[in-house]
């Protein structure tokens, strides 16, 4: 039986949760979903994968369907970076415009996004992925019917290109550390969410 999905989201806006699964980042996402349910939030639900996608569910479809969100909270570590899931939603974050306005990221320190020689490492890290796949596939006598090979292929070389635009425009942004966040239970975070969609709601009232 599927998971039961979220009925309330026409009166709260779908705040989406981007991370890796385990560890440290699974940690951080299950306190600040339980600091919202403590918090009884009204403006938005928060939503992840392991919430909203029930036995053989479409994990790309979600995926894709986090992409279009509103405001979608993005747990920035290095297993994040170096995953290529992760790295899927965060392409189609992009894709859909308003990277900036839409993003709000929380940042581990192991992603070490601030450290220049860090950020080329993961690069090299995403060339030899591409690279490792293109040289086993070059060794097929016959590339025909390798529709999903080719697709993984484009994916690394899409990731290798926009990765360091990306990641530019994060380590940008003021984020607090991941202390700070926990001491203040994502009260930076929440109020930042609840701003944007309330902006949203009153642009969509002026329209209508």
């Amino acid at each position: 039986m599927e998971k039961q999905k979220n009925s309330d989201l026409t009166t709260r806006e779908a705040v989406f949760i981007s991370y890796a699964w385990g560890g440290k980042s699974e940690e951080i996402v299950e306190k600040l979903e339980s600091i919202c349910q403590a918090k009884q939030i009204q403006m938005f639900k928060t939503l992840r994968d392991k919430g909203e996608i029930g036995y053989k569910g479409q994990i790309l479809e979600f995926m894709k369907r986090l992409g279009q969100g509103k405001a979608i909270i993005i747990i920035i570590s290095k297993q994040y970076l170096k995953s290529k899931s992760c790295m899927f939603e965060l392409l189609e974050i992009a894709q859909n415009g308003q990277f900036y306005e839409r993003i709000f990221p929380i940042v581990t320190q192991d992603s070490e996004i601030y450290n220049v020689i860090e950020k080329l490492r993961y690069l090299q890290y995403w060339e030899e992925k591409h690279s490792e796949l293109d040289n086993e596939y070059r060794k097929l006598q016959s590339m025909s019917n390798t529709l999903g090979i080719q697709e993984e292929l484009s994916l690394y070389s899409d990731i290798r290109n926009k990765w360091d635009q990306l990641i530019d425009v994060i380590s940008n942004m003021n984020n607090l550390s991941l202390d700070e966040h926990l001491e203040n239970d994502f009260a930076q975070v929440i109020n930042a969410i609840e701003d944007r969609l309330q902006d949203s709601q009153n642009l969509k009232k002026k329209i209508n």
